[in-house]
């Protein structure tokens, strides 16, 4: 008895730590970025993306807040209980937060896509249908050997919340291959001396989005199939959803100091044949404004990263930087 008493203490030492880890990780990059998100997006005109990373933000704050109250306060039975679901709520409202923020990026990378969209809002609401099952059907203990709410679930219970995030690692490999094959895409078209700012960001910070939410997902799924005991299954969760939350809020600062419209802005795109001399002469000053008003609108579209040009668009392009290369001393 005595040793099981001990072995329940032991998982729940372990089981704060692992929260606190987590909330710790959210709360130090929300105060290393606070200059950047008050420059990039309180400084500047709101747009939707503005107000969906003011959501994704503070929401993810603010409702990782009670985790270190309810871990080392001790409460009623009834209260942990309704604690514990509000919980598993809120980690599933975040999560489809963040997910619309990469349904919305890819959206607007596909030159907004209606049949794409509709793709990946029926793959999210799949993913919604089983987060949703995985909240029936749990059977869990309240584990009062030290202060504070700690619940220990059975095995059917750890398949149940494993299920969801299996199913939450299938949706980023999604966007993240989307993301992919549209820049590959892209760079074919184009030629690879084209400059792809925005591109090469959404890929760069996808690719550190997908492995960091891989590894985090995937450690949380063994918790709860392979080597979690019953107090320490789905113990992951919290540290998971703080590092998405980070990952997400870092890319969304990344694409708002690239462009101005934030994940709604489209990649501007050069084309490959005499690119080099093309970009010198739309090479601008963005701190001039003698040379501001001599944009033509493709190329200020162009400069901003908020326009993706068609063929025809593209010969604007050679035209206009031609005639203004005629038209200058």
């Amino acid at each position: 008895m005595d040793g099981d008493v001990d072995e329940q203490a032991a998982e729940t030492i372990a089981l704060n730590s692992l929260h606190l880890v987590g909330i710790s990780i959210l709360i130090w990059d929300h105060l290393i970025t606070l200059g950047d998100e008050i420059q990039f997006i309180w400084l500047r005109k709101k747009t939707y993306s503005s107000y969906l990373f003011f959501v994704v933000r503070y929401l993810g704050l603010l409702s990782n807040i009670p985790i270190p109250v309810f871990s080392f306060v001790t409460v009623s039975q009834h209260i942990c209980t309704e604690y514990s679901f509000a919980h598993q709520l809120l980690l599933v409202a975040t999560q489809v937060i963040v997910s619309v923020v990469m349904i919305l990026r890819v959206f607007a990378l596909y030159n907004r896509s209606k049949p794409l969209l509709c793709f990946l809002v029926f793959i999210g609401a799949v993913f919604l249908g089983v987060c949703i099952w995985a909240e029936r059907g749990q059977h869990a203990t309240i584990v009062s050997v030290l202060p504070g709410c700690h619940m220990s679930i059975d095995d059917i219970t750890g398949y149940h919340l494993s299920s969801s995030w299996i199913g939450l690692f299938l949706f980023d490999a999604i966007v993240f291959s989307l993301t992919l094959h549209k820049t590959i895409k892209t760079r074919q078209e184009v030629g690879l001396d084209a400059p792809l700012r925005l591109h090469m960001l959404l890929v760069r910070d996808g690719a550190l989005y997908f492995a960091a939410m891989a590894f985090a997902n995937l450690s949380n799924i063994l918790t709860d199939y392979v080597i979690g005991p019953p107090l320490l299954r789905g113990s992951l969760s919290t540290f998971a959803n703080c590092v998405s939350l980070s990952l997400v809020c870092r890319l969304m600062l990344n694409l708002h100091r690239a462009a101005s419209l934030g994940i709604m802005s489209r990649q501007a795109v050069i084309p490959s044949e005499s690119s080099l001399d093309l970009r010198n002469s739309i090479s601008i000053d963005l701190d001039s404004r003698e040379r501001d008003q001599r944009r033509t609108p493709v190329i200020q579209s162009l400069q901003t990263g908020e326009f993706t040009p068609s063929s025809a668009s593209i010969q604007e392009i050679r035209r206009e930087s031609w005639e203004r290369r005629q038209g200058e001393p």
